[in-house]
C-alpha cells in the first residue's frame, strides 16, 4: 500500500477514534432523525389538510349547487306569481265592466221589490222600506259594489218570502179611528193582519183604494175568535186550526 493511503486511512480513524467526533455525529444523527419525524408529521398534517380542503370544496360545490337550484325554483315561482298576477288583473277588470253593467239592475230590482211592499198589507212598511232606500243609496253613492248590494238584496227578498210563510205577533205604531197607538199585531203571513190594542179593541187592516186603514171589530164573534188568535200567538202556537174573521172580503 502505498504510504500515503496508509497515512489517509491512519488519519481517518484516528477522527473516527476521537470521542468529540463521535458525540457530534450522534448528535447530528438524533437531529436528522427529529427532523424526519417532523417532515413525516407535516406531511401527515399536509395530507390532512389536503383531505380537509377537498370535503370543503365538495361542501361548496353542493351548496353551489343547491344554490343554483333554489334559485333555478325562485325563479320559476316568480313567473308563475306574475303569471298568476296577471290572471286575477284580468279578472279584476272582468268583475270591474260586470260590475258596471250590474249596478243600474240591482237600482232597478230595489225599486221593484218596493212596490209590492208598499202596497202589501202595511206591516212595519216605513222600516222594510227604509232598509232598501238605505242599500239603494249606498249603491249609488258607490259605498258599495254592485255585487255586494246584489247579494243584500237578495237577503231582503229572503226576509220578504219568510213573511209570507210565517204567521207572527208583533207591535207597531197603528192609527185606530184617527188616533196614533201601540197595538199588538197579528199577521197571517202577508194577506190579513189584525190589531188589539191595550184598551181592548180588536179589528183588521182594510185596504181602501190605495191605502190601508185599521178598522175595528163590533160583531162579537168576531172579536172572540181574534181574542183566541192572539191568545195562542202568546203562547207562540204558530200552528194549528184556527177561526179568524175573513178580512179579505172587506177590502176593496
Amino acid at each position: 500500500m502505498p504510504i500515503r493511503h496508509l497515512f489517509a486511512l491512519t488519519f481517518s480513524i484516528s477522527l473516527l477514534s476521537s470521542p468529540t467526533q463521535a458525540a457530534s455525529l450522534e448528535k447530528m444523527a438524533a437531529e436528522l432523525a427529529r427532523l424526519r419525524s417532523e417532515v413525516e408529521t407535516l406531511t401527515v398534517d399536509l395530507d390532512e389538510l389536503k383531505v380537509d380542503e377537498k370535503q370543503q370544496l365538495q361542501t361548496l360545490n353542493q351548496s353551489k349547487n343547491q344554490f343554483e337550484a333554489d334559485r333555478r325554483q325562485q325563479d320559476l315561482r316568480f313567473k308563475q306569481l306574475r303569471q298568476e298576477l296577471e290572471q286575477v288583473r284580468n279578472r279584476i277588470r272582468e268583475a270591474a265592466k260586470l260590475e258596471s253593467t250590474l249596478k243600474p239592475a240591482v237600482i232597478d230590482a230595489i225599486k221593484t221589490i218596493k212596490a209590492p211592499i208598499r202596497s202589501g198589507i202595511p206591516f212595519r212598511v216605513s222600516d222594510r222600506i227604509k232598509d232598501l232606500e238605505i242599500l239603494q243609496q249606498s249603491l249609488e253613492r258607490d259605498e258599495i259594489l254592485p255585487s255586494v248590494a246584489a247579494s243584500r238584496l237578495w237577503s231582503r227578498v229572503e226576509d220578504e218570502l219568510r213573511l209570507a210563510r210565517e204567521n207572527g205577533m208583533y207591535q207597531q205604531d197603528i192609527l185606530v179611528e184617527g188616533r196614533s197607538v201601540l197595538a199588538d199585531v197579528a199577521r197571517v203571513g202577508m194577506v190579513m193582519m189584525f190589531f188589539r190594542t191595550e184598551a181592548g179593541t180588536y179589528g183588521r187592516a182594510v185596504r181602501q183604494e190605495s191605502d190601508w186603514v185599521f178598522t175595528p171589530y163590533s160583531d162579537e164573534d168576531q172579536i172572540d175568535r181574534l181574542k183566541k188568535l192572539f191568545e195562542a200567538m202568546e203562547k207562540r202556537i204558530r200552528v194549528g186550526f184556527f177561526e179568524i174573521p175573513n178580512a179579505l172580503s172587506e177590502a176593496q
